[in-house]
């Protein structure tokens, strides 16, 4: 066996060790497991060379090669803005966090530029990732979100980090009027969690409905996945959230990820559930009384098609077309080798 695979084999036979018997190792012991074995799959995943892939027909396959992951992506979110935003009047904006080899340490947003929603770049001179991995190896920044509002673009994401037996979970935002210069991240809420409940805060999306501002996101109580509604006044905070009602659920499907937009007097969600093998499909809802009370749209449902080369779909965004009479859909899946894309529909009637 090559010495780069025993070295492997070692690090990982020791993080199964550490975690799986934590109270036998010191916190230093621990940590420094991880952050072994954080490095190394770094160095791996830096040698990722990503093949090009065909997709399901009437979708497109986006090239994210210039994304610090070096194309393998997942998590799309994407705003249109019609007066178009920055030193290119880019009419598309779209955040990613690059995803090689499945690689936590990758996951930091990207902040990418569109005219036609197909056609992506960074801007010139913009960051790759805006949001650096952290400097001790631990934890990952995943699950990021844009809000537009009055020439501002708000960058919204989650970060886990690990902390002396349990979890720091805490959703940042950071924003930016060109794409090139952000400011520092500001916490809008934080959760100190067992180790064991990672699965909190997840895939925050923002509105502004009237006078107040909205984050939707998907929490976990009990093993089972919820979706919740909270203020967040003047984006400086989340509250605490509450509960919504998802009528038409299908059996055995949970919310993993959402994307949450507005349209014409209803609010519209993209739903990636979760079955119990742990595979993800695509749904849509709707809701008419500000995002309580949501109702699966029926006829809608994408499923992964294996012919295609989808092992299961992932986190979806809506995005209007610049007709406003459809939506563009993006959606990022894991193709039947592990390795994961993000592709666009084009035309989307809901």
């Amino acid at each position: 066996m090559e010495s780069s695979k025993i070295k492997r084999e070692l690090t990982r036979l020791c993080l199964q060790l550490t975690t799986n018997f934590p109270y036998f190792f010191l916190a230093s012991v621990r940590g420094g497991v991880k952050k072994r074995w954080n490095r190394l799959q770094y160095e791996e995943g830096l040698t990722v060379a990503v093949p090009p892939r065909s997709c399901r027909d009437g979708a497109a396959l986006l090239d994210l090669s210039m994304t610090s992951g070096l194309g393998e992506t997942v998590h799309p979110d994407v705003i249109y803005v019609p007066e178009g935003f920055g030193a290119g009047k880019w009419k598309y904006l779209m955040t990613v966090t690059p995803f090689p080899k499945a690689i936590v340490y990758f996951e930091n947003p990207e902040f990418l530029v569109s005219d036609d929603g197909v056609s992506w770049c960074l801007p010139q001179g913009g960051k790759s990732p805006v949001v650096a991995p952290p400097s001790d190896w631990t934890g990952y920044n995943s699950d990021p979100a844009l809000f537009y509002e009055n020439g501002t673009v708000f960058l919204i994401y989650r970060e886990v980090r690990e902390e002396k037996g349990c979890l720091m979970i805490s959703v940042y935002v950071m924003e930016t009027r060109d794409g090139i210069s952000w400011s520092a991240p500001k916490a809008l809420i934080s959760l100190r969690n067992p180790t064991d409940r990672a699965g909190v805060l997840m895939s925050p999306s923002v509105l502004r409905l009237g006078e107040k501002y909205y984050a939707w996101y998907v929490d976990e109580e009990s093993g089972i996945f919820e979706i919740k509604r909270a203020e967040c006044p003047e984006l400086s905070s989340i509250a605490n959230g509450v509960k919504v009602e998802l009528n038409g659920m299908p059996d055995g499907l949970m919310p993993w990820h959402i994307d949450v937009e507005q349209d014409n007097g209803r609010l519209l969600m993209a739903l990636c559930a979760r079955n119990g093998d742990g595979r993800h499909s695509i749904l849509f809802a709707e809701s008419r009384d500000l995002g309580i009370n949501w109702r699966i749209i029926e006829g809608k449902r994408l499923d992964p098609i294996r012919e295609s080369g989808e092992d299961s779909l992932y986190k979806a965004a809506l995005a209007k077309s610049e007709k406003h009479s459809c939506w563009k859909l993006y959606y990022s899946y894991k193709d039947l080798e592990g390795h994961w894309y993000t592709v666009t529909e084009k035309s989307l009637h809901i």
